[in-house]
């Protein structure tokens, strides 16, 4: 059985797939849910570091490698749902930053994020600066791991709750919209995991 908070990841991985590569004036809050269903590529990743992980044997660098013939664009991007793993598997810090250091700076802050989440940690407090800066992109989301982590933080400023926090995220659109909806719904669930059992949109999702 997954945990909540690799549930929930799941649950926004599946919210964004279809908003993939949307404007954002284009998504509707009245359309948000109409294809949920099948989860994609970060919850694939995640899965298979979680199994690793579970095993023995993570490494990091192997799951982020894309399939057969898919381009190898936001490699660093997808470097973040492991490092959510790293963050929910590894309680020592400097073990967990050692861990996903190797895999970009932005994966060091999902990481510590997500343990401070599970800890309770009241962090977001801190992140009201950077969102008060912070410009939602007028194109989207790109898949990077700048443009995730800048959304991200500013996300995690304004919501505490799973279901708001993903249905907020998704609305950025872009490349980079189901890997960020993924690492929005996975945080809040580490931090309160009864809010899973929430989010409307569960029972569709493959």
């Amino acid at each position: 059985m997954a945990s909540p908070a690799l549930e929930a990841f799941a649950l926004g991985d599946a919210l964004g797939v279809p908003w993939v590569g949307a404007a954002p004036r284009t998504i509707t809050r009245r359309r948000l849910l109409d294809d949920v269903g099948p989860t994609g590529e970060a919850t694939r990743i995640a899965r298979a570091a979680d199994d690793a992980w579970a095993s023995g044997s993570p490494n990091g660098e192997l799951f982020t490698t894309r399939r057969p013939g898919s381009s190898d664009a936001g490699a660093d991007a997808l470097a973040l749902p492991v490092a959510f793993v790293i963050g929910l598997r590894e309680a020592d810090a400097d073990a967990r930053r050692a861990a996903a250091l190797p895999l970009g700076l932005g994966a060091v802050v999902v990481a510590d994020l997500t343990a401070w989440a599970l800890e309770r940690r009241p962090i977001y407090q801190s992140l009201t600066d950077h969102a008060n800066k912070w410009g939602p992109p007028f194109h989207g989301v790109a898949l990077d791991q700048r443009a995730i982590i800048d959304s991200l933080l500013a996300t995690l400023a304004r919501h505490d709750e799973a279901t708001e926090g993903m249905l907020s995220s998704v609305r950025l659109g872009g490349n980079g919209v189901a890997v960020l909806t993924a690492l929005v719904g996975g945080i809040l669930a580490a931090k309160l995991p009864t809010a899973v059992a929430r989010i409307p949109w569960s029972g569709r999702v493959v």
